[in-house]
């Protein structure tokens, strides 16, 4: 994986003579700042991040630092390890270039690195409950790498390198690879494709070799003993078919069991769209003995969704309904074999016309988990609107559990054309055994130029225990 690195990086850097190019007209750079400041005021809190990004031409290069909520009180307290195990860094570096004569596309990354599509997939396939106004998704594949951004959490460092054809046209399907370390490495490859009724398919395969375990002698979450931290395979597969009317898709991934064997989970989603009507489903199933990429036990074993909505249009506004429903069986966290059921149900209805945006959704959910029926019901109101230059936005939101209830509120403006960015207000009330009261406050700046961009935010919370 090294030397494939190595030479892909030579090819990269070999004289513009062998890679005949267009000399781009005028400047072809940008630099971006970021800073961010936020604390606590009744138990005394800091923390921080800050970053800077740099383009020109092909290559981009970032880098930043920041810490984790550090509390004051004890600062006076703090050991080097503590200091160390507060901060965080965050870098990388970017070469995205064409090669004509070949011709492809090679984007080269290096850093601290993160990675999404298939791979997150395969740490964790269990889906999300769909909104009730959900719109149709399609599976992103391969392993997508990216650049650290300014708040993102510390990640070890990792390289990449993604292939793909120039011509569009082309058979060949873009290729990526990522080494991690800990020796471990992961091989996607990806393709898109139009056939018959369908505009576009993409069909894709990840391979990964993942290292995770325990060295513990204690026992594990399936009553077994803890196995040893190695490396462990892990294969997902995806299918993306997308039409007019109809779109699908579906994933499939498989994991080198610690305990023997190879164990499998699936997930799909299928969507039914017939002019302002559509219908989505959701399916999830995974074997009862599966350990995850991280290392994990699903929480979720099997999971049904089902989601109609209908959308109104009117003159110069539209309305649209939703409904989810929702069930699925789950495992008791630290019980071995045990099993519960969950239910949820959504419902939301929107209404949008010019510089005018609302929201209201409901949602109720059921927990089997233990003899009483764990029960949360929730309410949330949202209303977005754009008054000349002043953009608004209010929410209110209302959740009740069996033991506890919240009501929480926000309001943030965004003025155009100002340096200062964003403002938002928010608090927030608990009532349970001890009963507290929580707001914050925070503010955005910056401005942009062509080749230039800064931003700054500060933020302060509040928290204080009702009596």
């Amino acid at each position: 994986m090294r030397k494939f690195i190595l030479i892909a990086a030579a090819v990269l850097f070999l004289p513009k003579s062998v890679f005949p190019q267009k000399k781009p007209a005028g400047t072809n750079w940008a630099f971006e700042t970021y800073t961010s400041v936020s604390s606590c005021i009744e138990q005394p809190s800091l923390r921080y991040d800050a970053g800077t990004s740099i383009s020109a031409g092909c290559l981009k290069i970032t880098a930043g630092t920041g810490t984790d909520k550090i509390n004051l009180n004890k600062a006076g307290d703090f050991s080097p390890q503590d200091i160390a195990s507060f901060h965080k860094v965050r870098y990388g570096a970017r070469i995205n270039k064409n090669v004509n004569f070949l011709p492809l596309n090679i984007d080269l990354l290096a850093g601290t690195l993160s990675f999404s599509g298939t791979v997150s997939r395969l740490k964790n396939p269990v889906p999300s409950v769909p909104s009730a106004l959900c719109r149709p998704i399609t599976l992103t594949p391969g392993i997508n790498p990216s650049l650290p951004s300014f708040t993102s959490a510390q990640k070890p460092f990792s390289a990449a390198i993604s292939l793909a054809p120039s011509d569009k046209h082309s058979l060949m399907p873009r290729l990526q690879a990522a080494y991690i370390p800990d020796c471990e490495f992961i091989l996607a490859a990806d393709k898109s494709f139009s056939a018959g009724l369908f505009p576009k398919i993409s069909l894709s395969v990840t391979a990964a070799s993942l290292k995770y375990g325990t060295d513990a002698s204690s026992s594990w979450f399936l009553s077994k003993k803890a196995f040893l931290k190695k490396n462990y395979a892990a294969l997902g597969a995806e299918a993306n078919f997308m039409a007019p009317a109809f779109r699908s898709s579906t994933a499939f991934g498989i994991y080198e069991n610690p305990f023997g064997g190879v164990l499998p989970w699936v997930r799909t989603h299928n969507f039914l769209v017939l002019g302002d009507f559509m219908l989505g489903t959701s399916y999830f199933v995974s074997d009862p003995q599966t350990i995850t990429s991280s290392g994990t036990v699903p929480s979720t074993k099997e999971s049904i969704s089902i989601t109609p909505q209908y959308t109104f249009r009117l003159e110069k506004s539209a309305v649209a309904a939703g409904l989810t429903a929702h069930a699925a069986r789950k495992r008791q966290s630290g019980k071995s074999g045990t099993e519960y059921a969950f239910f949820c149900t959504k419902a939301a209805l929107s209404y949008k016309t010019r510089g005018l945006s609302s929201t209201l959704s409901q949602s109720t959910e059921i927990s089997l988990e233990n003899e009483e029926p764990a029960l949360k019901n929730s309410v949330q109101c949202s209303v977005k609107k754009t008054f000349g230059s002043l953009y608004s936005g209010t929410s209110v939101s209302f959740a009740k559990k069996t033991s506890s209830s919240k009501l929480s509120a926000s309001q943030s403006l965004s003025p155009k054309n100002s340096v200062l960015q964003r403002s938002t207000a928010d608090f927030s009330i608990t009532l349970a055994e001890e009963p507290e009261f929580e707001c914050g406050i925070s503010a955005s700046f910056g401005s942009k130029s062509k080749n230039f961009r800064w931003t700054a935010k500060i933020a302060l919370d509040y928290t204080v225990q009702l009596e």
